[in-house]
């Protein structure tokens, strides 16, 4: 790229984001579609910092806190929920405008700079996770959000100056970019930081690497000087935690059944083709860093739920980047730049559904139906801007199971473990809420504050989540996990354990009963209903009967 293809594709930058801005915004407000409990998630955490609240100590998680401060930056601004995530979004786009311009003007030709600047600004701002589903949501952006720093990375790091060399623009740009993984999603710079130092010694551009890890340690002291040593202890604290815990070993499925499955095994055979093909055409330096990138591809692709695989794009542009010239053919006589030029077009096909799904969820978004969606939030005007839609977020929908305790031996004898619970020696129903996340939260909200439970009460949900204080006058629980990956965290703060009749996870349920019970506490009912049990640690029972304090 010359100068004046340069400026024109910064000038493209801000067009589509521009144009990514206007057409999210234009609908006035943010109306969900779908996965309400990791959008209630996401809430909690965000809420938790802009209240000033230090991550990894007064709330455990394994997501770096760069995940959801943008969020909490626009919150403490004083923006209603909905509104915060879109500037956010919009916010960290603007931020990566000068990296992504950086590594596609200075390593790709005109016209792939601009599909793949487009792309990664568009999975920032996207309103879809990408998979398949059309609904508009905002689960899991924080994995958008890396893949498309993890491309910019990747690009400076594996591909070399074309048309403008700075040794200090690259390791600013892959410091900072790798800074952010690390505090964002860590599986993701444990997964890229091989690759991307392999390559940057590769191409012998030792002062690109002194940069980049000159930067990456300014980073760390600058995070130290702000929240001290102990935050990166409290930090590994946390991602140790969820690694050894057996809560949550992945996502969804196994690591090599993952790459087995029908939805990825052709991409999976195809950029291993790709490596072959590279290696025929004399293209020894790109097939070796597909070889090296592609188990990290699998690792945060298989580590992601929804196993989205985000890095086809990314792994299509490397292989048209390493064509040879026409003519270089292998042994059956195949022409190489059109082989790997195939290739690039199947890595393209699978990579499809995904892509256009984020592209256009914003007009899939504009055209949600006002009516259809309710305030996310209810007791809490100042974020009305949030919305769910009411048959998934409000209408209450269980599975239950007749085969506890009353069911003939046959069958109780395969009733898994975790589903049958006692507690103070009373088995809890076999039920699970698979739809109504606000529905329910906001009922178990409402019903403590009707029996007179406040935000003086810190109260741990047995439930793989525990976001209830958001809807109603509550305090979340101090040391507590929004979202549950093992143990009991925030037992030592609470004064009350609150049982569900019919949560989310029965296993999650019987887990953190099971930890309680281990410690050795007692835990004495003073609240009951149809929708669940209150008991306070350590206490005498009130009077049950009356249901009051």
């Amino acid at each position: 790229m010359n100068k004046s293809q340069s400026l024109k594709f910064l000038a493209f930058l801000f067009v589509v984001l521009g144009f990514y801005a206007l057409a999210t915004l234009a609908k006035g407000g943010l109306f969900i579609g779908n996965y309400e409990g990791d959008t209630a998630h996401l809430l909690d955490l965000s809420f938790r910092l802009a209240a000033g609240q230090e991550p990894h100590a007064d709330y455990m998680t394994p997501l770096g806190v760069m995940a959801y401060a943008p969020i909490s930056l626009f919150l403490w601004l004083g923006q209603g929920a909905g509104h915060a995530v879109i500037y956010s979004q919009l916010f960290f786009a603007l931020c990566m405008i000068p990296f992504v311009w950086w590594a596609m003007s200075s390593r790709l030709s005109m016209g792939w700079a601009f599909f793949l600047g487009f792309y990664v600004i568009m999975m920032v701002v996207a309103l879809s996770q990408g998979q398949t589903a059309t609904h508009v949501s905002l689960a899991m952006h924080y994995n958008r959000w890396a893949w498309a720093v993890a491309y910019v990375a990747v690009i400076v790091a594996v591909l070399p100056p074309a048309h403008r060399q700075s040794a200090l623009a690259d390791g600013l740009t892959i410091g900072l970019c790798m800074s952010f993984l690390a505090l964002s999603k860590a599986t993701y710079f444990i997964a890229f930081a091989p690759p991307v130092v392999l390559a940057l010694l590769l191409r012998k551009d030792s002062a690109a690497l002194a940069a980049s890890l000159a930067t990456g340690l300014a980073v760390i002291a600058g995070v130290t000087t702000l929240a001290g040593v102990g935050f990166w202890q409290a930090y590994l604290g946390d991602m140790l935690a969820v690694s050894q815990s057996e809560v949550r070993p992945y996502p969804n499925k196994p690591f090599l059944d993952m790459l087995r499955m029908p939805n990825y095994i052709g991409s999976t055979l195809t950029i291993l083709i790709a490596v072959i093909f590279l290696r025929q055409a004399r293209q020894a330096h790109m097939g070796l860093m597909l070889l090296v990138l592609a188990p990290a591809f699998f690792y945060v692709t298989f580590q992601n739920f929804g196993n989205d695989p985000q890095w086809l794009i990314l792994a299509m542009v490397l292989v048209l980047a390493a064509r040879p010239a026409v003519g270089i053919v292998n042994k059956f006589g195949w022409d190489l730049r059109q082989a790997l030029g195939l290739t690039a077009v199947a890595l393209a096909a699978f990579a499809s559904p995904a892509a256009v799904n984020m592209a256009f969820s914003p007009k899939i978004h504009y055209g949600a139906e006002i009516t259809e969606h309710d305030v996310f939030l209810p007791t809490q005007s100042r974020h009305a801007d949030l919305l769910g839609k009411k048959d998934r977020s409000f209408e209450l929908k269980a599975n239950i199971r007749l085969d506890i305790a009353e069911a003939a031996p046959i069958v109780a004898s395969h009733v898994p473990e975790e589903e049958y619970t006692i507690l103070n020696g009373e088995a809890l129903p076999a039920c699970e809420i698979f739809a109504g996340a606000v529905g329910f939260f906001s009922s178990l909200a409402e019903e403590l504050n009707t029996a007179g439970y406040g935000p003086e009460d810190q109260i741990l949900v047995t439930d793989i989540v525990n976001v209830i204080w958001m809807f109603g006058d509550l305090t979340p629980l101090k040391g507590g996990a929004p979202w549950y990956y093992g143990g009991a965290p925030g037992l030592e703060n609470a004064n009350y354990v609150l049982v569900p009749t019919c949560p989310y996870r029965m296993s999650e349920r019987h887990r953190i009963l099971g930890v309680i019970e281990d410690r050795g506490i007692a835990l004495a009912e003073v609240y009951r209903s149809p929708a669940f049990i209150l008991l306070e640690v350590g206490g005498q029972p009130y009077d049950t009967a009356a249901n009051t304090r």
